[in-house]
């Protein structure tokens, strides 16, 4: 808490240190206040668009928060920002693939479902 504390009062004294920044993100995100360390990381951004640690942290708490759609547009947008990085071009291939993955999960389990008759078919 003294260290959240601490951090917060720097940046709204108006510092600029994009280390700062996520420091206090992870200090959120290790007590599970996933919004307000996102909204810390946009600050930093804000300040320091183009800085690569505090796009990944995002990235990475979107991915720990299940927002699996916005941890995709996020490694779009680093795509964009740098098409020749394969490592970013991996990490979007890696979210698209477990995406389908949980989709044919999802819907041999529908399938299941429907086959024995349950309340799929009656639904419909």
């Amino acid at each position: 808490a003294t260290a959240k504390n601490q951090l917060e009062k720097y940046i709204t004294a108006g510092g600029r240190d994009a280390q700062i920044y996520g420091s206090l993100a992870m200090l959120y995100r290790s007590d599970n206040e996933m919004d307000k360390a996102l909204a810390t990381l946009d600050k930093g951004l804000v300040l320091q668009p183009n800085n690569k640690d505090l796009s990944n942290e995002k990235i990475n708490i979107y991915l720990a928060s299940n927002r699996m759609e916005e941890a995709i547009n996020g490694v779009k947008a680093l795509v964009e920002k740098d098409p020749n990085n394969t490592q970013n071009l991996l990490n979007l291939g890696l979210l698209y693939d477990n995406g389908a993955g949980k989709l044919t999960d999802e819907i041999r389990k529908l399938s299941e479902e429907t086959k024995k008759g349950g309340d799929l078919t009656k639904k419909v």
